[in-house]
């Protein structure tokens, strides 16, 4: 694949600004919790022209693009944060393929977020007919809780699935926003068996350890090839104001790379 525009968390180029939804925004479009089959996704923007642009960066993200970085986990006794995260990772995709999205898609249908500055909720793909139950408004409060949120991500049937889930508590756009990516890493470190491990404890001359204090790093070297991912649903827990996402990706289409 040729370099191309390289995207921090793809989906920060589709996803614009929302109110939180616990503090205002209490139902969204079927659509958006359970996502209709076929290219589309959503995204948040002020404008038809807005959401047209950052949805052809999504579908052309998801379609086809590359990972790489790396991702570490820090676990210190002696620190009073017990665990920490050092990760970089950015995807990659291509002008040519943006510029191919941008001409196939439309808007299917949009939901008002807050009308005094302008914002929605876009659904952006390739011409579909969308049923009245997509369009249906749903009660965030009234949704049942699903069975993948019990879960991290898994393999079956010859897809990759990954979890995602972050605090809904400041702007809901950035929690989308992160949500979703976390559940891409989450799939592609469930894919990934190559993840290194070193534990250190200081010891003294007679081979003992000096105190309790210990250092533990894991790591994954991310340099993959991604296609076909898709969201399959999104869920609100209301009762710890977070949000959850679930992604899917065939697993002949995660391939590594040196």
């Amino acid at each position: 694949m040729k370099a191309g525009k390289v995207w921090v968390c793809a989906m920060v180029a589709g996803l614009g600004f929302l109110a939180s939804p616990l503090a205002g925004q209490i139902s969204y479009p079927a659509w958006f919790f359970h996502p209709p089959a076929g290219d589309s996704v959503a995204v948040f923007a002020r404008s038809d022209a807005e959401a047209l642009d950052s949805g052809a960066v999504v579908l052309a993200t998801y379609q086809q693009c590359r990972l790489e970085g790396d991702f570490q986990r820090f676990y210190s006794t002696a620190l009073r944060d017990e665990s920490y995260n050092n990760t970089a990772y950015y995807y990659y995709a291509t002008d040519r393929d943006i510029a191919l999205w941008r001409n196939k898609v439309k808007v299917l249908s949009s939901w008002a977020i807050r009308l005094l500055s302008g914002e929605y909720v876009f659904l952006v793909g390739r011409s579909q007919s969308l049923s009245a139950a997509d369009k249906a408004e749903i009660a965030v409060a009234s949704l049942s809780r699903p069975d993948w949120t019990r879960r991290g991500g898994f393999i079956k049937d010859g897809f990759v699935y990954g979890v995602g889930l972050f605090s809904i508590m400041g702007r809901s756009s950035d929690a989308w926003v992160k949500c979703e990516d976390n559940a891409i890493f989450n799939l592609v470190t469930t894919y990934s068996i190559q993840i290194g491990s070193i534990t250190e404890v200081e010891k003294n001359e007679n081979d003992r350890a000096v105190d309790d204090s210990m250092l533990k790093i894991d790591w994954v070297r991310l340099k993959y090839q991604l296609g076909g991912l898709r969201v399959l649903e999104r869920w609100i827990d209301t009762s710890s104001d977070t949000c959850m996402v679930l992604v899917s990706a065939p697993e002949s289409s995660i391939r590594s790379f040196k």
